[in-house]
């Protein structure tokens, strides 16, 4: 698989590796180098309006494709763009069923302010944390999946490329199905139906953007009677604990330390996580201990971290980390 790149928003601070999914974490590393730009040749007849994009989309009964890229320093895009979309054994068969997109971030391309705009809120929108990030979405721009540079994949082939983002076209096709199926019936069964709509995308993308189906899902089965209620508690649960990291990162960036600390102590207490999202919390703990010099408490706090998700792929990471913070 291909790297993702995530722009760091300070030269000391950078978001950790996708290894540690999608909650944020500081880091203590460089910015990733600038590198010569690519010509667009692929994407330069995409639209770059999302708006016109969608009435295209439900004109024409089409997906939308959204590409969020760095097109002139990130090197898996330019990678994705010279391998895969500027073939037109990729565009051509995938104009039958998507409308693409490109939201581009450049570092020194020149860009419209509207534009700048549009795909900062996007961005936003949609949670991006790396480039390259591709969306499938419905006309209204509801996400059903997700998917980004994939080297395997990439040296099969764009037609190859093309077929596997086509074939993903089938998860909206389950999910419309079942969410229609929803909509003819009631309590219990209704849970039921709108269960196999979201597990159709998959309990990353529920958690994201499907919120308030989970909710109604949590709502339909009162008494847990499908089991649904505790399942969808749990996601929610983890997508507010994720939201609440958010925001501790954002304070311990700004150089908060010791209330980014209290926050995370409390979500700790608050929600009792497990796993690898005890892993994340305590490898944030640790990091700022580090920058505020506590070495036994950062210590104590990176080992926690591997303790909690042992098996973890993280875990040489962390222990890198460790390493190199606490030497």
């Amino acid at each position: 698989m291909g790297e993702t790149l995530t722009e760091p928003k300070d030269p000391a601070m950078k978001i950790a590796p996708s290894t540690l999914r999608r909650a944020a974490v500081i880091a203590l590393a460089s910015l990733t180098p600038v590198l010569s730009p690519v010509t667009q040749a692929g994407t330069e007849d995409w639209t770059n309006s999302f708006v016109e994009a969608r009435a295209e989309a439900s004109s024409e009964q089409k997906d939308l494709l959204l590409l969020f890229t760095g097109s002139d320093w990130c090197p898996p895009c330019m990678a994705l763009e010279e391998e895969v979309l500027a073939q037109s054994s990729f565009n051509e068969p995938m104009a039958g069923g998507f409308v693409p997109v490109l939201l581009d971030f450049p570092r020194s391309k020149p860009q419209e302010d509207a534009t700048r705009r549009q795909n900062s809120s996007l961005q936003s929108r949609y949670q991006i944390q790396g480039y390259p990030t591709m969306l499938l979405t419905d006309a209204a721009g509801q996400v059903y999946a997700k998917a980004g540079y994939d080297d395997e994949l990439a040296a099969r082939g764009p037609e190859a490329y093309a077929a596997h983002l086509m074939q993903m076209r089938s998860i909206r096709q389950h999910r419309d199905a079942a969410f229609a199926q929803a909509e003819t019936a009631s309590g219990v069964e209704r849970a039921r139906a709108l269960d196999r709509g979201l597990d159709a995308v998959g309990p990353e993308l529920a958690a994201a953007f499907y919120v308030n189906v989970m909710r109604d899902v949590v709502a339909l089965d009162p008494n847990d009677e499908a089991g649904l209620r505790t399942k969808y508690q749990q996601l929610l649960n983890r997508q507010l604990l994720e939201e609440e990291l958010n925001r501790a990162v954002q304070r311990l960036q700004s150089g908060e330390l010791r209330e980014g600390l209290d926050d995370i102590a409390a979500m700790i207490e608050r929600y009792q996580p497990e796993g690898d999202m005890l892993q994340t919390l305590e490898l944030v703990r640790a990091q700022a201990f580090a920058l505020l010099n506590e070495s036994d408490a950062a210590r104590s706090a990176f080992e926690r971290s591997i303790a909690a998700a042992p098996g973890s792929p993280a875990v040489r990471d962390i222990r890198q980390m460790m390493d190199q913070i606490l030497k």
